[in-house]
């Protein structure tokens, strides 16, 4: 068998580079109204990260067993996402004007099952541009890419590797991850010059994204560059990234190969990391503070977007200010280190499902994704009664509730009912973790 060794150390470059990357999606949302190319650093960086996994995975075990790798993913991304929907859907009916439920449903519900970007691609929505018409639920396109492309990666490794009589396996996968590569950005520029709106969207127009960080953690351990190379790669690649999204029309260019700024400065920092120098950008990631900052980026970017969209309909701005901004990003920032600590990491460290099937982490998902799931159906069926009736009956004059025109109906029935399943989800993910609490200390006591 082929070894398929890697550097089993933790690149705390890389935490670092989550926590740059999700600070300028939300600068550059908040404050400048574009698009960063943060969302596209992510993208190579889970390119270099699962590959990696699955890479070791056929190391230790021999084999890359899916199911293993998919129950591992599930606890780690769902816990958060399904709290964000669902958290999103309860102030949404109280926030948002009612002329927008339709579309929020519909974007939620598109978000519950991961193809948010394909609901935006075949709508041509251009988020940044829709100013009080956004949706809260648009930042689940780039989670949706991800989850597809989580989904897929798999597969593509179990169809490369049942070839037999092939003397190097890492040769053969890095053709495949190459061709792959060409492909996708083939079709990205094309498709991006003929249909841009449809283009950013497009899984298949982002694939090329995530195989170059998967290219790289082929070879990563085997780049061997000198201290002066590597501190010049790893600064050119960090002020490639934070700067990209200033000098390129990134919102009106991506993901054609301009999108190669971003993700190429992402490679350069993570092969400047092989030898860190004093001073040095993957020495500056690498700091304790960015490190931690990283462990909450994925929280924070899902919760940046809903809080950025609710202040906007509250207050009527659309333009942020510094200070409103800032209080934004702080709001954003406690509700990713509360739903990190209290609802992903007792899921994701859990010795029960770790040492389970991956049966039983599907089940916990499941069980905690039913709340999200009854909260849209519940105000998807309201909101078809409401329709119904503004169908049936001629409404001279239309109250008004927070400045935003309501139906003749009060809404305390429905109030009560997003309560209610504000108390269901509080009770489903008190079960979750006494279960999980349970089944821990029994097998404690089995060992």
């Amino acid at each position: 068998m082929n070894s398929f060794s890697q550097n089993s150390q933790r690149r705390l470059e890389i935490e670092g580079l989550r926590a740059v990357a999700a600070s300028l999606v939300a600068v550059y949302h908040i404050w400048l109204g574009g698009v960063s190319g943060g969302v596209d650093a992510f993208f190579a960086v889970s390119g270099f990260l699962i590959t990696s996994s699955l890479l070791s995975q056929q190391e230790k075990q021999g084999r890359i067993n899916p199911f293993y790798f998919w129950a591992k993913l599930a606890r780690r991304i769902f816990p958060v996402a399904l709290l964000v929907i669902f958290t999103t859907a309860i102030f949404g009916t109280f926030i948002l004007p009612q002329v927008l439920w339709v579309d929020t449903i519909k974007h939620a519900a598109a978000s519950l099952v991961y193809a948010e970007n394909w609901r935006l691609a075949f709508d041509a929505v251009n988020y940044l541009t829709q100013g009080m018409e956004a949706t809260p639920y648009q930042q689940f396109w780039a989670l949706s890419v991800q989850g597809q492309f989580y989904l897929l990666w798999p597969i593509v490794f179990l169809f490369i590797l049942s070839f037999k009589g092939i003397k190097s396996k890492r040769l053969f996968l890095g053709g495949a991850f190459l061709l792959i590569f060409s492909a996708s950005l083939i079709y990205s520029v094309i498709s991006t010059a003929h249909n841009q709106a449809f283009a950013y969207y497009d899984t298949f127009a982002r694939l090329w994204e995530f195989s170059i960080g998967a290219a790289l953690a082929l070879c990563i351990n085997k780049i061997k560059i000198n201290k002066i190379l590597s501190f010049s790669l790893g600064w050119l690649g960090l002020l490639g990234l934070v700067f990209c999204g200033l000098v390129l029309d990134v919102s009106n260019q991506f993901p054609g190969y301009v999108a190669l700024v971003p993700t190429l400065g992402v490679a350069l920092v993570i092969i400047s990391g092989n030898s860190i120098t004093q001073g040095s950008a993957a020495q500056l990631l690498s700091n304790r503070y960015l490190v931690r900052l990283g462990g909450y980026s994925y929280a924070f970017y899902l919760w940046h977007w809903p809080v950025l969209v609710f202040f906007r309909h509250l207050t009527k701005k659309v333009d942020i200010s510094f200070i409103e901004g800032a209080m934004i990003i702080a709001i954003s920032f406690i509700l990713s280190i509360v739903s990190t600590r209290l609802f992903e990491s007792p899921i994701r460290n859990s010795l029960s499902l770790k040492n389970s099937a991956p049966l039983k982490s599907f089940l916990v998902i499941a069980f905690m994704a039913f709340p999200a799931g009854a909260t849209i159906a519940g105000w998807a069926a309201y909101t078809k009664g409401e329709l119904l009736k503004k169908l049936s009956y001629s409404i001279s004059a239309t109250p008004v509730f927070w400045g935003h025109e309501y139906s003749t109906k009060p809404l305390l029935s429905h109030r009560a009912l997003m309560s209610t399943l504000l108390l269901l989800m509080l009770a489903v993910i008190d079960l979750s973790h006494t279960w999980i609490s349970v089944n821990k200390n029994q097998l404690k006591r089995n060992c």
